[in-house]
């Protein structure tokens, strides 16, 4: 596997590590800072809202950017933001940092999904899209418990670590991403949102959207949620995301398998019903 493509899924390991390993930290935060747990978890919050909200803009502002510049240029706008969240002395600093990493991750992601396609042979730009995917996936089967671990005794360790990560990132790739073609032409932002028009994919958005409320909803409070059983504990609380994270890898690949055999509706039906039982 080039070695490139590895080194542009560590750094979505980075980004996705970074977007939920807060979860693995609220206690330590909300003592540090001196807030409830409940506006520790706001910090999940607005590095999705900042993601999502940035995307689409930052995409088309930096449309005629050369990818290699783009992809070195985010990822140092977000190991600067990681690196000043685990700096920064107050609760308002911290959600000002938090934002800025996600608009460091709203540039990469995407470039680093394009970038994979062109730097393989037409037939394999569907391995290394769940190469470089793959680095999101395994940041929750991994990088959320790590990170947890580190930061049992101080959370901004945390934040070191996944300020590392995307340094480790951005030296690679400024060493060995070379030669790129030059972005084709960009659709323009009122494009880009144009889809959302279709009452089809407003309805799949909205099913999403609610969906993963109500799983995030459980997963960014999960130590609070699960406190009965760790008693507190941060290794406890650690298996606990490490077991979370390897199912969601395996119900992944399960997934996309059912749906080959038994269609879309069903499985989307049977996986809503399982996870509702399962947090009852």
């Amino acid at each position: 596997m080039p070695v490139r493509l590895l080194l542009l899924a560590l750094g979505t390991f980075a980004m996705g590590t970074d977007s939920m390993v807060v979860a693995g930290i609220l206690g330590p935060i909300s003592a540090d800072l001196g807030v409830s747990v409940p506006a520790a978890g706001q910090l999940v919050t607005v590095f999705a809202l900042g993601y999502a909200l940035l995307a689409p803009v930052l995409a088309t502002l930096t449309a005629r950017w050369p990818r290699r510049r783009l992809l070195l240029t985010a990822l140092a706008v977000f190991s600067a933001a990681n690196a000043l969240s685990a700096l920064a002395p107050t609760y308002g600093l911290l959600l000002a940092t938090r934002v800025l990493a996600a608009a460091g991750a709203a540039l990469y992601t995407p470039t680093a999904n394009a970038v994979a396609t062109t730097l393989v042979a037409p037939e394999r730009r569907g391995r290394a899209l769940a190469t470089v995917l793959g680095g999101m996936t395994v940041a929750t089967a991994l990088g959320v418990p790590l990170g947890t671990w580190v930061g049992r005794t101080d959370w901004r360790m945390t934040m070191w670590l996944v300020t590392a990560l995307g340094l480790a990132a951005l030296a690679g790739l400024a060493l060995l991403l070379r030669d790129l073609p030059a972005p084709t032409a960009a659709p323009t932002l009122k494009a880009r949102l144009a889809p959302l028009a279709q009452r089809r994919v407003l309805g799949a958005a909205a099913t999403t959207l609610v969906f993963f409320l109500a799983f995030q909803s459980v997963y960014i409070y999960l130590a609070t949620a699960v406190s009965g059983a760790t008693g507190g504990d941060a290794d406890r609380l650690s298996v606990v995301l490490l077991t979370c994270g390897v199912m969601s890898v395996a119900g992944s690949w399960l997934g996309g398998r059912l749906v080959d055999r038994l269609g879309v509706r069903r499985v989307l039906l049977a996986g809503s019903a399982a996870a509702a039982g399962a947090f009852a």
